[in-house]
C-alpha cells in the first residue's frame, strides 16, 4: 500500500464537519474565549438560532485526540487512585455518583464475571439561575482536606517550555469553575478556593517539575 494511500485512508477516517453546540447550555470554555460575542449569542437564543457547524483538519483534530487521550490516561490510570467523581462501567453501564474508584471497594455486580470495569465521568456544574455550565477534568484527594479540581492542559514543548504563568483564558476559566462550584451541589464537597491548572508536553518538555502558586487577586 502507497504512502498516499495510507494517507488518504486517514484523512477518510476521521470526521472533520462539528456540529455547532447546542443554545440550551452556555459552556464555561465557550464564554471565556477572546472572540466570545455576547450580544451573538443573545441574538441567537432569542432566535433560536444555532451556531453554524464548523471544518475541523485533519492536524486539528489529531492535536485534539492527544490532549483527550492524556486526559483519559491521566484519569484512569496514573491519577486513578486520587479521583473523586462520576464512575460508569464500560461493560454493563452501572453508575456510581461522586466517590472513589468503585472497585476500591470490590463493587462486584457486572453482568461480566468480575468486578465491573469503571471509567471516570468529568463532573458537571451549573451556575445557579443562569445557563453557565461547567465541566470539570477531575477532582482529586490528596490528603490535604477537600477534594481539589484539577484542570489538564497539554502544549507542544516551544509553548511548554516557554510557559510562566497560567494562560489568560485558563485562569479566567480557572475563576469562573470556582465560583460555579460555590453554587454548585459539590459547594460542600469540593475545594472552592483553589484549584490547579496542571500543563503537560506533548513532546519532551522541561525536566524540571515547576509549582508555582499564584493568586489572581
Amino acid at each position: 500500500m502507497s504512502k498516499n494511500t495510507l494517507t488518504r485512508i486517514l484523512h477518510n477516517a476521521i470526521p472533520h464537519a462539528e456540529a455547532g453546540r447546542s443554545l440550551d447550555t452556555l459552556h464555561s470554555s465557550d464564554i471565556t474565549k477572546p472572540e466570545f460575542c455576547p450580544r451573538e449569542y443573545y441574538l441567537r437564543a432569542s432566535n433560536n438560532r444555532k451556531p453554524d457547524g464548523q471544518y475541523i483538519n485533519t492536524a486539528s483534530k489529531i492535536t485534539f485526540a492527544y490532549g483527550n487521550f492524556m486526559s483519559s490516561y491521566m484519569r484512569n490510570v496514573w491519577l486513578r487512585d486520587y479521583a473523586v467523581g462520576d464512575w460508569e462501567c464500560i461493560n454493563c453501564g452501572w453508575k456510581e455518583s461522586f466517590c472513589k474508584d468503585p472497585n476500591l471497594r470490590n463493587a462486584d455486580r457486572c453482568i461480566n464475571e468480575g468486578p465491573c470495569n469503571f471509567a471516570y465521568k468529568e463532573l458537571h456544574v451549573t451556575l445557579e439561575n443562569s445557563r453557565v455550565s461547567s465541566s470539570l477534568d477531575i477532582a482529586l484527594d490528596i490528603g490535604e482536606g477537600l477534594p481539589i479540581v484539577v484542570e489538564l492542559k497539554t502544549m507542544g514543548k516551544k509553548e511548554f517550555d516557554g510557559l510562566k504563568a497560567p494562560l489568560t483564558e485558563h485562569l479566567v476559566r480557572s475563576v469562573l469553575y470556582l465560583h460555579n462550584i460555590k453554587s454548585s451541589k459539590y459547594k460542600d464537597s469540593l475545594n472552592t478556593d483553589e484549584l490547579i491548572l496542571l500543563y503537560t508536553c506533548k513532546g519532551f518538555g522541561s525536566k524540571n517539575d515547576v509549582v508555582r502558586d499564584y493568586n489572581p487577586k
